[in-house]
């Protein structure tokens, strides 16, 4: 009986983005045995870089290409939060490169970071374009900022999709963090979506990043879903 191969999901942006053909590869349980006759087809096709998802890790063969096990964390709004009169949205008169700071501290776990292919230059690029479109307003409603003696000392992005959101960026100044400012912006942002009917609130993060997932957890999130994350260069 023949096998139909997974699927590969090109990606143009990421292509174009880093110079070479990106694709996607999202393997379920009963995928991982047509694993290396899917990237074969993939080099002939011209891919140099596959992401490839598993609902659980490849096993040792592929420990050197995996790079991430993504979790998601989500909790339900059933009441509004505490908004922060400190914590307002990010203005024209702020100082953009704080927040790209800001944003590399929090990609200190990303697989973009960590697999030495991409290379710090394109991982700094890469959160530099992330913050430059969640202010434009492509992947983010609203950036959150928490200033301190007149420096922002943490930020939140979020973007709503109807009775849902997700937050896509959280980072607090290495050298603040436990004061709270990461809590804060929690609750105000949750002040600022009850109001606007959003009944669920979700984050991805790394698993390896002990630190945010238990922040998440601390803070009345669940953990959702966890995915191993490989890249495969061809």
């Amino acid at each position: 009986m023949t096998t139909s191969l997974p699927q590969i999901t090109s990606l143009p942006w990421d292509s174009a983005f880093f110079g070479y053909r990106i694709g996607r590869l999202a393997l379920t349980i009963d995928d991982t045995d047509a694993l290396e006759t899917t990237l074969a087809q993939a080099r002939q096709e011209g891919y140099a870089l596959l992401y490839v998802t598993a609902p659980q890790p490849l096993g040792p063969r592929y420990e050197d290409q995996k790079v991430d096990t993504k979790v998601t964390y989500a909790q339900a709004l059933s009441m509004a939060g505490e908004a922060d009169p400190a914590i307002r949205p990010f203005g024209p008169e702020d100082d953009r490169e704080v927040l790209y700071d800001l944003a590399y501290q929090s990609g200190a776990y990303s697989r973009y970071r960590l697999d030495p292919r991409f290379g710090e230059e394109a991982f700094r690029r890469f959160y530099r374009t992330w913050m430059d479109n969640s202010l434009t307003g492509k992947l983010a409603d609203q950036t959150f900022v928490h200033p301190s003696n007149g420096r922002i000392t943490g930020f939140l992005t979020v973007q709503q999709h109807g009775s849902q959101a997700t937050i896509g960026l959280l980072a607090t100044d290495e050298g603040s963090r436990g004061r709270g400012i990461g809590t804060a912006l929690l609750r105000h942002l949750m002040a600022w979506l009850y109001p606007r009917a959003v009944t669920e609130l979700s984050v991805v993060t790394q698993g390896d990043n002990g630190p945010a997932c238990r922040f998440y957890e601390r803070n009345g999130f669940t953990l959702q879903e966890t995915i191993s994350v490989y890249h495969f260069w061809l």
